[in-house]
């Protein structure tokens, strides 16, 4: 396979803008191949392979490039030359490296096998992280980071059935779909296309959603008829997912403090013929009074690392650190507290993260019910899903009920 120059230089572009000014790369990547209108889908696609192999392994390229870090293009034009060898893709003349160069190279990739922070691409604080709580468990848990993550997705019981959806996507788009065992309305896609431009997405016959983050649905397990708070709601995918397990009956109050993903969930929410989700952006003191003690659910979706999914988000590994870490429990806690006294007598309250880490999980809950409010509930169930054990990505829930008034 042969790199070309404005292909080399847009993946060195989209480096610098991901691993030094931190953009994510979801937005990178839409921001450059619109610039480039003469690109085909082979080239975007050698794009996109670049910018994420770049993201995912940089702390890998670096070492071999006996790089402390990369700031200037000098730096990512080295680490060009390492991604080059290792998947075996030709550099333009200008850029390829001469014979001493790629054996040195080579040479330190080749080191790179006995150390395992390395070897997985992770930062020295996120290794020692993993080791303390995952022992002879985080090395299989590392090295399902980086592999490639699946496609799956849901399909919406308010419109389709699993079959129905695996039947009318062989027939649309020559999609080949799998069911995954144990989740219902989950199928894996065997292919690369753009599912959003298909016509039953259009008409919200599914959604593009991981079986793990579809498990917390399941372990929710809302009834007919209940009033559900989701927190942080978000853009909405765990919503839609409560709406069609409730079959559109009762009442989802969805919040976030960002607007603009709620006007998201609102045209998902039309899209997906949800009828009884309410979006409330105004969850202020009032809403507060007005809503103690009235739902039969509550589910928060915390904002955390984001730790648990770095197959499809390996940037968080470099944005992230512990002092942020910290500062992001502090943020949990205190909506752990505010909203658990949105929870009625005998109702349920459910906290989760795409983090697997103890720090922001078990330890969260149990320092939650120490509190005043925490007193008031009591630990039924919690749960911890792990990448190399499941195949999908890294999730925690648990549930408490309120009991004690």
């Amino acid at each position: 396979m042969r790199l070309f120059n404005n292909i080399a230089e847009k993946i060195i572009d989209g480096w610098m803008a991901t691993l030094v000014a931190q953009q994510p790369p979801v937005v990178v990547f839409k921001n450059i191949t619109r610039q480039q209108r003469s690109w085909g889908a082979r080239d975007r696609k050698l794009f996109g392979k670049g910018l994420y192999d770049g993201i995912r392994w940089y702390r890998k390229y670096l070492h071999a490039c006996e790089l402390e870090m990369a700031t200037d293009r000098q730096a990512f034009k080295k680490m060009l030359i390492c991604w080059s060898l290792i998947e075996n893709i030709k550099l333009p003349e200008d850029i390829a490296p001469d014979e001493m160069e790629q054996k040195k190279l080579l040479k330190n990739i080749e080191l790179n096998n006995h150390f395992r922070a390395i070897k997985a691409s992770i930062p020295d604080w996120l290794d020692q992280l993993g080791a303390t709580y995952y022992k002879t468990e985080w090395d299989k848990e590392c090295e399902a980071f980086n592999e490639t993550a699946p496609l799956i997705i849901r399909a919406n019981t308010l419109k389709t059935t699993t079959e129905a959806l695996k039947k009318r996507l062989l027939e649309e788009a020559q999609i080949q779909t799998q069911v995954v065992a144990d989740i219902p309305a989950a199928l894996l896609v065997e292919s690369s296309k753009n599912l959003t431009t298909l016509e039953a997405y259009k008409r919200g016959l599914f959604e593009i959603q991981d079986a793990n983050s579809q498990q917390i649905g399941h372990f929710v397990d809302p009834q007919k008829n209940q009033l559900l708070i989701d927190v942080c709601a978000g853009a909405g995918g765990k919503s839609l997912h409560l709406a069609a397990l409730m079959q559109n009956t009762g009442q989802i109050i969805a919040l976030d403090k960002y607007a603009a993903k709620l006007e998201r969930l609102h045209a998902r929410a039309q899209r997906n013929g949800v009828k009884n989700l309410k979006i409330e952006t105004n969850n202020d003191a009032v809403f507060y009074k007005n809503h103690t003690q009235k739902a039969d659910i509550v589910l928060i979706d915390a904002p955390c690392s984001g730790l648990g999914v770095l197959r499809r988000h390996p940037e968080h590994k470099w944005v992230m650190n512990p002092q942020r870490i910290e500062d992001i429990r502090h943020i949990q806690q205190d909506i752990l507290v505010q909203n658990a006294e949105l929870v009625k007598p005998h109702g349920t309250l459910f906290y989760a993260t795409c983090s697997i880490f103890p720090n922001e999980n078990q330890e969260q809950i149990a320092a939650f019910l120490k509190t005043p409010i925490g007193l008031q509930f009591a630990l039924d169930q919690e749960k911890t899903f792990l990448t190399h054990q499941t195949g999908h990505d890294g999730f925690y829930i648990s549930k408490l009920t309120r009991n004690r008034f």
